[in-house]
């Protein structure tokens, strides 16, 4: 039995666009905002590399000492809250993705660009597009290891794109 487990695994992460479409269709079914977390985080992590999961854990460190930071009775709300840490649109899930193709960045690493669509109240579409990099691991399957966010305007990765946070700790 643990040898189809192996088998399947292979087969869903067997290139970088796999494991992509594998993400996108269990991030578009969570309709979750924050961190990643809970049962979310256990259909998704197999899919992210130890250095990603290890990130997310700095974050959601860093979330809980923001919290301790603050005054009694404020109202602000914690960083990461309110966003998708995995697409750049800021207020809400997309319901909809088209992968691209996988640009070879070199050393095992590639590029997947997404286009995130999400629909509207008012009959109007939002599309935008990010891209995910995988990196191809020892046993040649392939995990996420980094999200660029906004890839057609200014584009910059998940993992350099929280400045106050630090080995766990928000900082000012």
């Amino acid at each position: 039995m643990r040898t189809l487990a192996v088998i399947v695994l292979a087969a869903i992460f067997s290139t970088p666009q796999s494991v992509v479409e594998k993400f996108c269709a269990a991030y578009v079914k969570q309709k979750e905002y924050g961190l990643l977390e809970g049962r979310d985080r256990r259909i998704i992590a197999p899919m992210l590399t130890k250095r990603l999961l290890r990130q997310l854990d700095d974050l959601t460190a860093c979330q809980q000492d923001w919290v301790k930071q603050q005054p009694q009775n404020t109202t602000d709300k914690p960083p990461f809250v309110d966003c998708c840490l995995f697409t750049s649109m800021p207020d809400g899930m997309p319901t909809t993705y088209n992968i691209g193709l996988a640009q070879k960045l070199g050393e095992g690493r590639y590029r997947v660009a997404i286009g995130w669509e999400r629909e509207e109240k008012r009959h109007e579409t939002l599309q935008w597009t990010d891209a995910l990099i995988v990196q191809e691991q020892p046993n040649g399957e392939y995990r996420i290891d980094d999200v660029v966010w906004h890839l057609d305007e200014n584009p910059f990765n998940l993992s350099t794109g929280f400045k106050n946070c630090r080995e766990g700790h928000w900082v000012e």
